[in-house]
C-alpha cells in the first residue's frame, strides 16, 4: 500500500471520529441533562432505629434492679420453677438440680446431677449477672441446655427471682452496690417494665378485646396452663381444677378439689372482670392462693386467654354489651373441635401422608431437639433410662402404642392400638387430647406443622436404627 492510499484511509477514519464527537456536542447542547429533584423511583434505604417512644426500653443494670427487688414477688414468680426444682436445703434434685444456695455456686456442680455439656462448658460461678442472663433465655445462654424454661423477658421480675434465690442460703451473698455510672445509666432510660405491659384494665375495653380475639390465639397463650389444668369436659382436676365451663362458674366450686381458704372466701362467679383480675396477678386477687402462676401483664393476652376459656363450654357465656358495641353472640366463639381442641385449622395444618413425611425428611433433627426440650420435664430420651412422669421416648417411632413396660397408660391411649406411625405422631403432637380424649398428657399441642416435623425427625434419631421413612409422594 502506497503512502497516498494510507493517508486517504487514515483521513476517513479521523473524519468519522470528528463527526461523531461533533454530533455528541450538538446533542448535549440541545438536550442538556437535568438531574430531577425527586427520583422517579426511590430505592429503599435501611431503616434507622426509631428513637423515643418506639424504641425498646434499655435495661437497668442488674445491680440497680437488685437494689429495689422484692424477694416476696420473686418467690411468687419462682413457684413455676418448683415443678422441676427443689428450694429446700438437702431436698436434692428433681427434674432439675436443687436451687438451695445457687447464687455464687459453681455452675453444673450439684453432685449426681446429669448436666448438659453446654452448661458444663460454661464454667465459673452463678454470679448475679450470669443468673440474669440465664433467666432471660437459658437456650441462648447455653445453647443445648436441657432446661425447658423459655425465659423471663421482664428485667425486674428476673431481679425479683434472683433476689429470692439469694435468700435460699444460710449466708446470702451480699448484693452488689450500684456504681454511680450504673445509677446514671438507669436514670437515663433503664426501664424495668416489659415493653407493652399493660395495666389490669377492664370494663368495656376488656369485653371488646374478648369479643374481637379468636379463641385459637388464647389457646396458644394458655398452653402453660395445661401443665396443671384440664380443658376437656369430664377430664377432671389435675394439680389445679379443670377449666371446662369456668366462665360464669361459681368460684371454688369444682367437686372434690381442695381450694385455698383465700379463694373459697372470694365468693360469687367467675365473671369476665374477675377472670381478668385473677389472670393479672392471682396472689393479689386472692392472697394465699395455691396458684403458682405469676400472672400475665398484657391485657390483650389476658383477653385472648379468656376468649379461649369462654369457648370451653357447650354454650359459651354471653358477652355483655360493650359501650354501644353490638352484643356478642354466644355463637361468635369458635366451637371446640373433637377432644376440646381450639387449634386454628390453618395454623395446625394436621397434614398427613406424604406431605408430612416429606417435611420430616427435610427437617433438621437438631431443631427438633431444641423444640422438644420441654418434653424432657416428663420424658427420658436416652436408651435404658426408663420412665419419668411419662414413658421414655427412645425408639418411640414405629413402636406399639401404650407398650412401654410398667407404665400406667390412660385407657384412652390403650384403646388406640397400632404403632406410632409418622402420621399418628403428627396428629398426637398437634393435639394429644383430640387424638386420645382422656389422655393423661398435659401438653396442649404444637400448631406449627414444621415444628412438629422437626420434633418427629428428632424422635426418629432416638433409636439404634431409625425407622425408615416411607416414600413421600
Amino acid at each position: 500500500m502506497d503512502s497516498f492510499t494510507f493517508n486517504k484511509i487514515a483521513g476517513a477514519v479521523l473524519g468519522t471520529c470528528l463527526f461523531g464527537m461533533g454530533l455528541g456536542l450538538v446533542a448535549q447542547a440541545i438536550y442538556a441533562p437535568e438531574i430531577p429533584k425527586k427520583p422517579g423511583y426511590a430505592l429503599p434505604l435501611p431503616k434507622e432505629e426509631a428513637s423515643g417512644g418506639g424504641q425498646a426500653p434499655v435495661e437497668a443494670p442488674i445491680s440497680v434492679r437488685l437494689a429495689k427487688a422484692d424477694p416476696k414477688k420473686g418467690e411468687t414468680s419462682a413457684k413455676i420453677c418448683g415443678a422441676c426444682h427443689n428450694f429446700q436445703e438437702g431436698a436434692g434434685a428433681k427434674v432439675g438440680p436443687d436451687l438451695w444456695a445457687v447464687v455464687d455456686r459453681d455452675k453444673a456442680s450439684v453432685a449426681g446431677f446429669d448436666y448438659s455439656s453446654a452448661l458444663k462448658a460454661k464454667g465459673g460461678k452463678w454470679t448475679f449477672a450470669d443468673l440474669d442472663a440465664w433467666l432471660t433465655s437459658p437456650s441462648k445462654y447455653a445453647p443445648g441446655t436441657k432446661m425447658g424454661y423459655a425465659g423471663e423477658e421482664d428485667p425486674q421480675k428476673r431481679a425479683d427471682i434472683i433476689r429470692y434465690l439469694d435468700t435460699l442460703a444460710k449466708d446470702p451473698v451480699p448484693l452488689p452496690k450500684p456504681t454511680p455510672e450504673e445509677e446514671k445509666q438507669a436514670q437515663g432510660g433503664g426501664q424495668t417494665a416489659a415493653a407493652g405491659a399493660a395495666p389490669a384494665g377492664g370494663g368495656d375495653d376488656l369485653i371488646k378485646l374478648i369479643a374481637d380475639t379468636p379463641p385459637a390465639k388464647g389457646e396458644q397463650a394458655a398452653k402453660i396452663c395445661g401443665a396443671c389444668h384440664n380443658f376437656q369436659e369430664g377430664a377432671g382436676s389435675k394439680i389445679g381444677p379443670d377449666l371446662y365451663g369456668v366462665v360464669g362458674r361459681d368460684k371454688a366450686s369444682v367437686a372434690g378439689f381442695d381450694y385455698s381458704s383465700a379463694l373459697k372466701a372470694k365468693g360469687g362467679k367467675w365473671t369476665y372482670e374477675d377472670l381478668n383480675t385473677w389472670l393479672t396477678n392471682p396472689q393479689a386477687y386472692a392472697s394465699g392462693t395455691k396458684m403458682g402462676y405469676a400472672g400475665e401483664a398484657d391485657i390483650k393476652k389476658r383477653a385472648a386467654i379468656i376468649s379461649y376459656l369462654r369457648s370451653l363450654a357447650k354454650t359459651p357465656e354471653p358477652l355483655p354489651a360493650s359501650g354501644g358495641e353490638k352484643k356478642a353472640d354466644a355463637g361468635d366463639a369458635a366451637k371446640p373441635a373433637a377432644g376440646g381442641s381450639q387449634s386454628d385449622a390453618g395454623a395446625a395444618g394436621g397434614a398427613a401422608g406424604g406431605s408430612f413425611v416429606k417435611l420430616v425428611a427435610e427437617a433438621k433433627p437438631e431443631k427438633g431437639k431444641s423444640a422438644a426440650q420441654i418434653c424432657g420435664a416428663c420424658h427420658n430420651v436416652k436408651e435404658g433410662e426408663g420412665n419419668k412422669i411419662g414413658p421414655d421416648l427412645y425408639g418411640v417411632v414405629n413402636r406399639d402404642k401404650a407398650s412401654v413396660k410398667d407404665f400406667d397408660y390412660s385407657a384412652a391411649l390403650k384403646g388406640k392400638g397400632g404403632k406410632w406411625t409418622y402420621d399418628d405422631l403428627n396428629a398426637w403432637l398437634t393435639n394429644p387430647q383430640a387424638f386420645a380424649p382422656g389422655t393423661k398428657m398435659g401438653y396442649a399441642g404444637e400448631p406449627d406443622e414444621k415444628k412438629r416435623a422437626a420434633i418427629v425427625a428428632y424422635l426418629r434419631t432416638l433409636a439404634a436404627t431409625p425407622a425408615p421413612l416411607p416414600d413421600a409422594k
